[in-house]
């Protein structure tokens, strides 16, 4: 009788201290981040969502892990094929092509003809800054189950689409799940 609970216990404490499931893992654990990762997404969200939207960042930064982690590709490789401010200019031209060149240190780009350089690197440095807590794991996931986000040339999503809670006031209209299978 004394073995049952026992057998009990030990099976008890093993699952207690048993390593997560892949599905259980966030998927910044399953990812590779290159040093030049956080530059990139930072980027990215500037040319998606511009300097002040922080919270449509994170979502959008997140999409990118989910993905990335997903289909097994190195964050920065995901950031640059999925959003189009930074995608690869072999892929398509890009009307703001000082994007692909921010930094927070250094001259203004060849191409920057925005106001003030200095204004612009320190609100670049917030970005990037933001962007470095979410990989960090510092900033949950405000959306779970969204790997997709939008904007006006995507159209208006169907409303049963449209998620508030994940749908910050920006230039992105939409934050959605969808499926991998299709979706780029």
């Amino acid at each position: 009788m004394t073995r049952i609970p026992l057998l009990v216990a030990v099976l008890l404490v093993g699952i207690a201290f048993a390593p997560a499931t892949h599905a259980d893992r966030s998927p910044l654990d399953r990812l590779r981040i290159h040093d030049d990762a956080a530059l990139w997404q930072a980027r990215s969200c500037v040319g998606e969502v511009g300097w002040t939207d922080l919270d449509a960042c994170d979502a959008m930064t997140w999409v990118h892990v989910k993905r990335a982690a997903a289909r097994g590709l190195p964050l920065r490789t995901m950031i640059r094929e999925y959003s189009a401010p930074v995608r690869r200019a072999h892929r398509r031209p890009r009307h703001r092509p000082w994007i692909v060149d921010l930094t927070t240190t250094g001259p203004a780009p060849a191409t920057w003809h925005r106001g003030s350089w200095s204004r612009a690197q320190a609100g670049f440095r917030t970005v990037l800054e933001r962007v470095e807590k979410v990989l960090a794991g510092e900033v949950p996931d405000p959306c779970p189950e969204v790997v997709h986000y939008g904007g006006p040339m995507d159209g208006a999503p169907p409303r049963h689409e449209r998620d508030p809670e994940c749908a910050p006031s920006s230039r992105q209209l939409f934050f959605r799940p969808v499926s991998f299978g299709g979706a780029s």
